[in-house]
């Protein structure tokens, strides 16, 4: 009987130990599982469409100048000269690749696009000269600027002050490509005057902007921006026809500029993974 009583003691102690043993395992606080939080780190791809507006000029520089053209008649030619219209407009659309890196709230990336606008201008003026014995002799000045598309290659940097938020600074490289072309002439039966063209003509410039972005999924984004651009100023001479002086003509001088306004939208394909939020 002593050694039975022995026996079942020894077998409680060790069950008491047991279950002490196995208290921090069922009594534990269960993991708090922890949310994946929105990145802007990755690369992308997508779409954008929008409107741009030109800035420029199109113009007639008369030669040698206003002045001499003025001796000939100042009330007729004179007017001829100057600024007739602005940069094309019209509405735009095409395509954006880029990659982001995000560190903290502080996100920069690179970003290239291309769009296709087709857009041009067009404007002319009339007039005449009055010759003693023969009436008016009718003048005629026409400036035409053609811009087909336009791209840009711009770093971008900005914050992320919500998850799902980006706002951003954008700049660098624009490039495109213009036609330009001008006639100045005088009369109707047998014309004299100067004409020049210049087609396809690439060029490049700057251009700068700021825009939002906001994350609606993990993988999608949508976007709106404004931006500015400037690809210069090109002069085209104009060559004579039935030459109406010695010593005069009309050059094109345009300048290439405008603002665009536009949407987008980017799908990412994400190589940098979520941010794990931390408890």
């Amino acid at each position: 009987m002593k050694n039975l009583a022995l026996a079942l003691a020894a077998l409680g102690l060790g069950t008491v130990a047991a279950s002490a043993a196995d208290m921090p395992g069922r009594y534990a606080k269960a993991p708090v599982a922890v949310a994946p939080v929105a990145t802007w780190t990755g690369c992308y791809i997508g779409v954008n469409a929008g409107y741009s507006w030109g800035d420029g000029s199109s113009s007639l520089a008369l030669q040698p100048s206003v002045a001499a053209f003025g001796a000939l008649d100042p009330a007729a030619f004179a007017a001829l000269g100057g600024r007739y219209t602005g940069s094309p407009s019209g509405a735009l659309g095409g395509g954006q690749v880029g990659c982001n890196y995000q560190s903290g709230i502080v996100v920069v990336g690179i970003e290239a696009d291309i769009d296709y606008l087709g857009a041009s201008e067009t404007a002319s003026r009339a007039g005449g000269v009055a010759v003693p014995f023969a009436g008016t002799i009718p003048l005629a000045g026409t400036v035409s600027q053609k811009l087909d598309w336009l791209g840009s290659v711009r770093g971008r940097v900005g914050i992320s002050p919500g998850s799902n938020w980006l706002l951003y600074a954008t700049g660098g490289l624009a490039y495109g490509n213009t036609s330009f072309s001008h006639q100045f002439v005088q009369g109707a039966v047998v014309p004299s005057g100067w004409a020049g063209a210049l087609n396809n003509d690439f060029r490049t410039g700057w251009i700068a902007g700021a825009g939002v972005e906001y994350m609606v999924a993990p993988n999608w984004t949508v976007k709106g921006e404004y931006l500015y651009y400037d690809l210069g100023s090109t002069r085209v001479v104009g060559l004579p026809f039935n030459r109406l002086a010695d010593q005069f003509g009309a050059d094109g001088l345009y300048t290439t500029k405008g603002s665009i306004a536009r949407v987008g939208f980017n799908y990412k394909f994400g190589w940098g993974g979520p941010v794990v939020a931390r408890y």
